[in-house]
């Protein structure tokens, strides 16, 4: 499926299109990582926008100077529920994986730690 912009008639219409003709294997993998942690949290999209939606609201939260909890629900696996403290995530990564690679980090992601 091709990159284009969230939100955007066109971008909806192609990806419903694109979930009408098959392609729902495809989904959108959105992994928090956790401090002092060496496992993401992962929930999947069905849609681009839909995980753009999710990455905006885990900035938020950690932006905030209120530490909450975020609760996520995953479309892949509609049972799978997430919850984190918003003080605790390090980082946010949104990467397009087939059915297939669905689960863990992107590839070329690496966590790294400070020694002290």
């Amino acid at each position: 499926m091709p990159h284009l912009h969230p939100g955007t008639a066109t971008n909806i219409y192609t990806e419903r299109r694109a979930l009408d003709l098959g392609f729902e294997d495809y989904m959108f993998s959105i992994d928090i990582i956790v401090k002092n942690t060496p496992v993401s949290l992962s929930v999947q999209r069905k849609l681009e926008a839909d995980a753009e939606t999710v990455y905006q609201q885990v900035l938020e939260a950690i932006r905030s100077s209120q530490p909450q909890i975020l609760e996520l629900t995953c479309e892949k696996n509609p049972e799978k529920k997430v919850a984190v403290l918003s003080s605790e995530i390090s980082g946010v990564v949104v990467a397009q994986k087939s059915g297939a690679a669905s689960t863990g980090r992107s590839p070329g992601f690496v966590t790294m730690m400070a020694t002290e």
